[in-house]
């Protein structure tokens, strides 16, 4: 079986983020960013659909900035096989739609049993696999 698990790089919910000098985000430079909650959750789900079928393959997938090669290297400790970065810049101004989109288009082309995404991101507080899902004729599940 062939998984793929979308993840987002999201600000620490432990840490009270500061409003940059502009005041039109948050002070991005001086945050400490971790693994989106519900998509760890995915990614768990993912892992347990593996021990039951160990033939399978996870591969996480991410749009990001290069600093997101942290968060994929936390994911590939977690039990992911893989890890594929899509390489963007202001990646924290997309809309969620335009983020989804982006992962679709990587995944056109790609062979897969099942998508598995967390049910929302906590930085826009909405669910990007909706945006995905309905593209592919494919097993696929947000994982609360």
């Amino acid at each position: 079986m062939k998984i793929f698990c979308l993840m987002k790089q999201v600000p620490d919910t432990e840490v009270q983020p500061r409003v940059n000098h502009d005041q039109t985000d948050i002070d991005r430079d001086n945050i400490k960013y971790v693994i989106n909650p519900y998509d760890e959750f995915a990614i768990q789900e993912a892992s347990r659909l593996k021990t039951k079928y160990p033939d399978s393959e996870i591969i996480v997938l991410s749009l990001g900035e290069e600093k997101s090669k942290e968060r994929m290297r936390t994911a590939l400790a977690m039990g992911c096989d893989k890890g594929v970065l899509i390489k963007g810049e202001n990646i924290s101004l997309l809309d969620p739609i335009t983020i989804a989109q982006e992962l679709s288009e990587y995944l056109k082309d790609k062979e897969f049993d099942i998508i598995l995404a967390g049910k929302k991101v906590m930085d826009h507080d909405c669910g990007i696999g909706c945006g995905i899902f309905p593209r592919y004729s494919c097993r696929h599940r947000s994982v609360p």
